[in-house]
């Protein structure tokens, strides 16, 4: 049992790994993407004509900000928790396995 349960906590921690780098790949690819709008932002405000179109480029940034914010947290959060859940997959099975063989054994 001991060797299966080393197996099953080395692939949850392969699992956790492989999905921490995946988060963290997105996670940075939104943070690069809102510096690029934040830039973008910056340039059209700076090169308003009006203060009406000034405060116009502002407001849609923020309301387009806002809005991938909430959605790419969102996202990240589902993600985390699926690999979260995948991790823990193999040693879920690897404790149900031994109660079984525990019970199995002192049922004879």
């Amino acid at each position: 049992m001991n060797e299966e349960s080393v197996d099953a906590v080395v692939k949850a921690s392969e699992i956790l790994t492989k999905g921490a780098e995946t988060v963290g790949k997105a996670y940075f690819e939104f943070a690069q993407a809102s510096a690029v709008a934040c830039v973008e932002a910056g340039k059209a405000m700076i090169g308003a004509n009006t203060p009406k179109d000034f405060f116009d480029i502002q407001s849609e940034y923020v309301r387009t900000n806002f809005d991938k914010s909430l959605t790419e947290s969102t996202r990240l959060s589902e993600m985390s928790i699926k690999v979260t859940n995948e991790a823990f997959d193999p040693l879920k099975a690897q404790v149900n396995g031994s109660f079984e063989k525990s019970f199995k054994v002192s049922a004879y």
